[in-house]
């Protein structure tokens, strides 16, 4: 049996979404298989070159790395992490670190990159100039003059062709169209006369919360579609498939126009058909099956990885998660049974990643100097606290009364256990307030954000429970 990798998770620095050393970051395997991967396809890109089976322009293979989960499964730090350590490799050259959430410029996305690419060159120029190579920057000038045509028609809401007379409209548009059939290999021998001038293999794009804008995000996932199918781009793109996946539904449902579902009703299930076909094939292209990487929560991960846990002034390193879980469970919630505590265990780990290491945070706040697991003091109203503040939208989106809940309202307890028991249908086993795979809000929790033991219900409270919910019907 092979012993599991070990990594550190240092509470300390898990705040921000920076990059982190191999040694920290928690979806460790995942890291290794994409740089690997990356790698790889850099290196049948090349080959490829050097066969003469295509050249830079001509040879479309993107080489787009999806990297999917939900909000916050780690996502940022994850990429951040990748793309610093793609940096550091001789033959690649890191072109921008795009979050499309975060840019104020009303201009399009893609004049974004070509100002990244265009700011990189000039830098370079001016730290080398006695090295630089002024023949190859000269034809990169002359090739990124080209782009100024198709740049224009990246806003179709704006036309210069509108208020001219017929003949210069006739000169003028077609000049347009050969800019806009041009445009997209202009752009990939522009990419190639920049690794020429680097001495690189490729350029890496780094993509972050795409999925969280829909009009940005949509004109991302047209940029990588268009543009951005070179072998001398490496695009790094995170987001959630299942946010992906209705942003490119309601990107073809608006192209085909609600007059369709209109005036054709009788064709609306053979249209939805469409749709679906349309979306799978669509983000099948944008993000092959064989380069995108999945990062999985924490119940997953540590059967083959061994995490421990640093915090506190004097820096613990040899304290292991799950024995620390085990105790904030038993402490803070007075779990006793090993099968409840296993139970409740699984249903936190595989809660999101920053609900987990916040969560952690603000139950070992203030813990010093400890040596050994069993020494931690998990107070049984800290942990309740920490629970109700990492659960607490999912309180609230079940309608529960959390600040009566923060103030041991026994009534307010009751009456959220008893709803989320008649939502889930749970009559016989709801009032034991155990873990429920039907809710992602748990019935346990309210016991545990009352305050009290989660021990199973008074047979007069599960009775008074069973004639409330006959008497509903």
């Amino acid at each position: 049996m092979t012993d599991k990798t070990k990594i550190t998770i240092d509470l300390a620095s898990s705040i921000g979404d920076e990059a982190q050393d191999v040694g920290q970051l928690i979806q460790n395997n995942a890291f290794n298989v994409i740089t690997e991967q990356v790698i790889d396809e850099i290196k049948n890109a090349k080959k490829r070159r050097d066969e003469k089976t295509y050249d830079g322009v001509h040879d479309s293979r993107r080489m787009v790395f999806f990297i999917d989960s939900t909000r916050g499964a780690g996502k940022s730090t994850f990429l951040k992490s990748v793309t610093k350590k793609l940096a550091t490799y001789p033959n690649l050259q890191l072109l921008i670190e795009l979050d499309p959430t975060k840019v104020e410029t009303g201009e399009h996305v893609f004049v974004s990159l070509l100002y990244a690419l265009n700011k990189l060159i000039e830098k370079q120029r001016n730290e080398r100039y006695s090295s630089f190579k002024e023949d190859k920057y000269e034809a990169w000038r002359k090739q990124f003059k080209k782009l100024a045509g198709g740049l224009q028609l990246l806003d179709e809401k704006n036309s210069p062709l509108q208020e001219i007379d017929e003949e210069a409209f006739l000169d003028w548009g077609l000049e347009r169209v050969k800019s806009g059939i041009e445009f997209g290999s202009e752009f990939k021998a522009l990419i190639q006369y920049s690794c020429e001038l680097f001495d690189k293999d490729a350029f890496v794009i780094s993509i972050d919360d795409a999925d969280t804008n829909f009009t940005k995000g949509t004109r991302i996932l047209e940029i990588i579609r268009r543009y951005l199918d070179s072998s001398y781009l490496v695009t790094l793109i995170t987001g959630d498939l299942q946010l992906y996946s209705h942003l490119v539904r309601d990107f073809y449902y608006t192209d085909l126009g609600e007059n369709i579902f209109q005036h054709d009703r009788h064709r609306n299930e053979e249209q939805i058909k469409l749709i679906d076909h349309l979306e799978t094939q669509y983000l099948k292209k944008l993000f092959p099956l064989h380069l995108r990487t999945h990062l999985t929560p924490l119940w997953d991960l540590i059967k083959d990885t061994e995490y421990l846990v640093k915090f506190g002034k004097n820096g613990n390193t040899d304290l292991k998660l799950e024995e620390i879980i085990d105790q904030l469970l038993k402490k803070g919630l007075h779990i006793k049974d090993e099968r409840d505590l296993s139970l409740y265990k699984e249903f936190l780990l595989k809660r999101s990643l920053r609900s987990i290491i916040q969560l952690l945070q603000f139950c070992t706040k203030h813990m010093e100097y400890v040596k050994q697991v069993d020494d931690m003091t998990f107070t049984h109203e800290r942990v309740a606290k920490g629970f109700r503040a990492a659960f607490r939208a999912s309180l609230h989106s079940h309608q529960v009364d959390v600040n009566a809940l923060s103030a041991g309202d026994i009534n307010a307890l009751n009456e959220a256990v008893f709803r989320v028991v008649l939502e889930d249908g749970e009559f016989d086993t709801g009032c034991y307030l155990r873990p429920q795979p039907r809710k992602n809000i748990t019935t346990e929790l309210f016991r545990s954000v009352g305050g009290r033991s989660c021990k199973p219900l008074r047979w007069s409270s599960r009775l008074r429970y069973r004639l409330h919910i006959a008497r509903l019907g």
